[in-house]
């Protein structure tokens, strides 16, 4: 086994299967004083031992390209930065990789297009991802809670089941006590307009939520049917990630996101607000704190809601900090 800490060149692990992937590797050239370029795709199978040093590292070949270079190993963002400052510009690709790349801020606006770019074309094939540290035998927030995952309790477990790239499907019911109050009665309008919590006053609502993965991404889609009374069914949707960390987005469908962290604490389940974004162009923007300062108390101090959690048996309450 090659060791890649000592060893020579330049090491580019990449996906055979992504036509982008591809085309980096067949067309990079670096600089000579940098030694060979060494491709390895990540899906041969002969690779295995080589792809298992990248695995170490914690890197997701599906978010991104590895580099490999005097013992670094460079991901994603900073991998094709790494290009565009050592490729020998000898053809249209280093080219437009030098234009793009050269620059941090540029790079970091980029970057997640490309990204989305190599993941839908792997959809439209229908091309599995690769996988490489096995996400999807794992559920999404046993990395979120970390080391503490273990002691959270069992029916908690059981409700964050759902795993990375699967049709993972939990269905949770119960009723809430919905109360709007303040400020939130004068916003309503726009709260129906951006089917966001709903601005209702009313008791023993029945409320679904479904629990969705998906096959292609790491989110999590929260799928929420209130049945209010002379009403038509409110749906309420929505889809969380994990940033890094115990830090999560959760996103409406009007591109509103909520910035928190989840934690085990105290035989509880603690989420804690972070602020807020909107998410243009696959970017979270944060929102000025102004802004986001209007927002957190409104919806924390004036809005409440409370009823039988179908999970525990017990109450399950949202309520002002």
């Amino acid at each position: 086994m090659v060791d890649l800490s000592i060893s020579e060149g330049v090491w580019l692990f990449y996906d055979g299967k992504c036509p982008i992937c591809s085309s980096v590797a067949d067309y990079l050239r670096i600089k000579k004083q940098y030694g060979s370029l060494n491709l390895v795709d990540a899906r041969d199978p002969l690779n295995y031992e080589l792809v298992r040093s990248v695995n170490e590292q914690g890197f997701d070949l599906d978010e991104g390209v590895v580099i490999v270079h005097d013992g670094r190993f460079l991901h994603g963002q900073a991998a094709l930065r790494f290009m565009a400052e050592h490729s020998a510009v000898r053809n249209f690709f280093n080219l437009v990789c030098k234009g793009v790349f050269w620059s941090e801020n540029v790079s970091r606006l980029v970057y997640p297009w490309l990204r989305s770019c190599r993941n839908w074309l792997l959809r439209r094939r229908q091309i599995e991802r690769i996988d490489n540290l096995k996400l999807c035998e794992e559920p999404i927030f046993q990395s979120v809670f970390g080391e503490t995952w273990k002691e959270v309790a069992l029916v908690i477990r059981r409700r964050y089941a759902n795993r990375p790239y699967t049709d993972d499907k939990i269905i949770v019911e119960g009723t809430l006590n919905i109360s709007c109050a303040g400020p939130i009665r004068f916003l309503a309008p726009l709260f129906w307009l951006l089917r966001t919590v709903p601005p209702i006053n009313e008791k023993s609502v029945p409320v679904s939520v479904d629990f969705d993965s998906n096959r292609h991404t790491k989110e999590l889609h929260f799928n929420r049917v209130f049945q209010f009374r002379n009403r038509r069914p409110y749906i309420l949707r929505s889809r969380m990630s994990q940033v890094k960390a115990n830090e999560i987005v959760e996103v409406l469908n009007c591109g509103i996101c909520w910035l928190g962290t989840c934690s085990w604490r105290e035989g509880k389940v603690v989420m804690e607000h972070k602020g807020y974004a909107l998410k243009l162009l696959g970017h979270s923007v944060p929102l000025p704190k102004p802004y986001a300062g209007m927002l957190t108390p409104l919806v924390a101090r004036f809005m409440a809601c409370q009823g039988d959690c179908p999970i525990t048996g017990g109450v399950l309450r949202l309520s002002p900090p």
